[in-house]
């Protein structure tokens, strides 16, 4: 392009061609051309940016253009993926006992099952929620993420027999107190 081009000028042909572009870019989005249609906007705004950066005027970046979602591959309808709501997680009530149960028969019989039991034989996913609610209510630190392993099990058997041991302890503080309230 020659230095000497005046600043009119290259506004004017700014403008010719941003509104060739427009012009383009409806025609080939009718047409179904919508690859061809972003290949020709970007080209034509780069022309429309230097012509800018030659008279000094200030430069626009692109907007990407809008295309209808699409409806149809290969004769096959599509159908768009609708957003996941909060409700849609929250488990109900039934679902949340159902979990409760299955934590609680685990731990009543976590200590019998040797770990590589427990690793065999609790494999889904969902299993794998209710071992990590055994934790949870042995207090195993870091339950959430910690990986399923032996060593894992291994701590979590050791909390259930804490627990076990603080649970007696405190029905004899119970049972004793419960002695010493009576006779006064």
């Amino acid at each position: 392009m020659d230095q000497d081009v005046s600043t009119a000028a290259a506004k004017k042909a700014a403008s010719i061609i941003n509104n060739a572009k427009k012009d383009a870019v409806k025609i080939l989005n009718q047409g179904g051309h919508g690859t061809l249609a972003i290949t020709i906007s970007s080209n034509l705004e780069q022309v429309v940016n230097r012509l800018n950066f030659i008279t000094g005027t200030s430069m626009r970046g692109e907007k990407a253009p809008k295309f209808k979602p699409v409806t149809n591959f290969m004769g096959e309808d599509i159908t768009l993926p609708t957003p996941v709501k909060q409700e849609d997680l929250t488990p109900d009530q039934a679902e949340r006992k159902s979990f409760l149960d299955k934590v609680e028969k685990l731990y009543m019989q976590f200590n019998t099952i040797p770990p590589e039991g427990i690793l065999k034989d609790y494999t889904l996913p969902e299993d794998v929620v209710v071992i990590r609610g055994v934790a949870k209510r042995a207090g195993v630190e870091g339950y959430e993420d910690r990986p399923m392993d032996v060593a894992f099990m291994k701590d979590i058997a050791e909390g259930i027999d804490s627990k076990a041991a603080e649970d007696a302890k405190q029905r004899e503080i119970d049972a004793e107190l419960k002695k010493t309230g009576g006779d006064k």
